[in-house]
């Protein structure tokens, strides 16, 4: 496969080289012109959104529930509009009993003290919480239980549960939020569960009076909270510290749904002709093109492929920061005709190759511009390929999808404006043949 996209390169190189030979002045010199194509012409051509895109569309849920690396607690308001997410531990099996090494047999846990859940935050690459993330001085964790006679998927009724009962809270500084937070929990609610072998569901939820963003480290991201507790049985005590962990009724423990995060209040939809990338909950832009074979054909040599999307300024979380929108190749075939589906298999095309290299587009969100993102060697990569082997779609996704408000919106096909729709624009040189006969 990388032997055929490394010979579809050379060919571009040696059509550049052929090019610099055919412009030098062959009048007084031994080379022949005819040695040179008759017809090597270089063309332009723009195909609009109807002629060239098959399906654009915006893909939301990436990344799924429970697969987050990291988990963002947030709760501020931008231009009107409040975003508040909240965080769910699950503790569906504890620690209820003391095993006794003298042989005898286990006793239960009568009595517990000093309960917390532990959490690990992750901290921003300057170092601190700054007032860009967490406005105030200080911000305030609390801690719901949320345990719902729902099923394990049911994250509606788990979410209705966020600001009933709460069962623990901690103030922190700003300038403390790194390391370890140990957040106080109720004792007398941890000690109920484990006495009657009941699962622990907590939801953590941060308060701020002019907006908190704080991100914590999940099970996937490998260092997830956990729950740690003094425990008692007659005369003796024992230090319990359990990670986040499920037990489903209906089979297995689901690993995935260990710890999650939820919106709990949000901005709106994007308005209609829009694709959005990135924000709160995150979402990615899939794109599947239709591409005439003649341009992509082993007979076409693609010089540059641009395609150029509108960007409208979205300022509802704007940021002087810059966010990049990447990128990703889908691997999938055009068997796979789910855009959902399809895009699971997309990688950054420089796992393939360095050579497949797309470079991001970096830029504030609220920006209204084009953005051009270069397509060339994908192209020529397809081209290589083959259709049957690998459909012609891509994905852009922002480079901190799930962990940001902040959303690239782009226009769409769809789009009122026909001038604000998507563009594909090639350079490009068709067969041609020899000037000797």
């Amino acid at each position: 496969m990388l032997t055929r996209s490394w010979r579809a390169l050379a060919a571009v190189a040696g059509v550049t080289l052929v090019l610099a030979g055919c412009q030098e002045d062959l009048a007084g010199g031994a080379a022949c012109p005819a040695l040179c194509p008759d017809t090597l012409t270089v063309r332009d051509t723009v195909l609009l959104a109807s002629e060239v895109l098959e399906r654009d569309i915006t893909l939301p849920g990436s990344p799924a529930i429970g697969t987050e690396a990291q988990l963002l607690v947030a709760d501020f308001v931008r231009n009107g509009d409040r975003l508040r997410t909240g965080v769910v531990f699950r503790f569906d099996s504890l620690q209820r009993v003391l095993v006794d090494t003298t042989g005898k047999p286990p006793r239960p846990i009568t009595s517990i003290d000093t309960a917390s859940v532990h959490v690990n935050i992750v901290t921003p690459a300057s170092g601190s919480y700054d007032s860009t993330l967490v406005r105030d001085s200080a911000v305030t964790f609390v801690l719901y239980d949320v345990n719902a006679a729902a099923s394990d998927f049911d994250t509606a009724a788990v979410r209705a549960r966020f600001g009933v009962t709460q069962v623990g809270s901690r103030t922190v500084r700003r300038d403390s939020l790194t390391g370890t937070i140990a957040i106080p929990l109720d004792t007398a609610f941890l000690a109920s569960h484990v006495r009657d072998g009941e699962r622990v569901r907590l939801g953590l939820e941060v308060q701020s009076d002019n907006g908190a963003q704080v991100r914590i480290f999940s099970a996937e991201g490998g260092s997830p909270a956990s729950l740690q507790y003094i425990a008692h049985a007659d005369t003796s005590r024992i230090s319990v510290a359990l990670s986040v962990n499920t037990r489903s009724s209906a089979g297995p423990p689901i690993r995935s749904l260990a710890d999650y995060m939820l919106l709990l209040e949000g901005a709106a939809p994007p308005p209609a002709g829009i694709l959005a990338a990135g924000g709160i909950p995150s979402s990615r832009i899939f794109i599947r093109f239709d591409i005439p074979p003649a341009l992509i054909d082993s007979s076409t040599t693609i010089v540059r492929a641009n395609l150029e999307m509108h960007q409208q300024g979205n300022d509802l979380y704007s940021s002087d920061d810059t966010v990049a929108l990447v990128t990703r190749l889908v691997r999938a075939t055009k068997a796979v005709e789910d855009p959902a589906q399809a895009a699971v298999l997309s990688v950054d095309p420089i796992a393939i190759s360095s050579s497949f290299a797309v470079p991001a587009v970096r830029v504030s969100p609220s920006e209204t511009r084009v953005d051009t993102i270069p397509l060339a060697h994908i192209l020529l990569f397809w081209k290589s390929e083959g259709p049957e082997t690998m459909q012609r779609s891509i994905v852009l996704q922002s480079s901190t999808q799930g962990l940001d408000p902040r959303r690239f919106y782009l226009y769409s096909s769809d789009a009122a404006d026909e001038s604000l729709r998507p563009k594909l624009r090639i350079t490009y040189i068709p067969r041609s043949g020899f000037g000797l006969p």
